[in-house]
């Protein structure tokens, strides 16, 4: 990715996983483990967290950004992970209503 990005953009990509990575663990720590509605978005944000990880180690051993298809998968699942973090913090909460 640097041969191809160059050092600002690899750097830039790693900010954006560092920060992904440091607020997701952080949230992690912090969870409510009484409301049972959190629980089940909390699971899913577990699961996509897991996706990421294992999409990147992936990476690291195969040419996975060379592919238009799994990359507009990887930036979706972390457009997810971002969306579930602001619903999880009740940031987005008036933006939703439930009958």
């Amino acid at each position: 990715m640097a041969a191809e990005t160059g050092i600002l953009g690899l750097s830039v990509f790693l900010g954006i996983l560092w920060q992904l990575f440091h607020t997701a663990i952080a949230r992690i720590r912090t969870r409510d483990k009484t409301n049972n509605e959190e629980r089940e978005m909390f699971a899913i944000y577990i699961g996509i967290l897991c996706g990421l990880v294992a999409f990147l180690v992936h990476s690291f051993f195969d040419t996975n950004f060379y592919s238009l298809q799994l990359m507009i998968m990887f930036w979706v699942m972390v457009g997810w992970l971002v969306s579930l973090h602001k619903r999880l913090n009740n940031e987005g909460k008036h933006d939703i209503k439930e009958p």
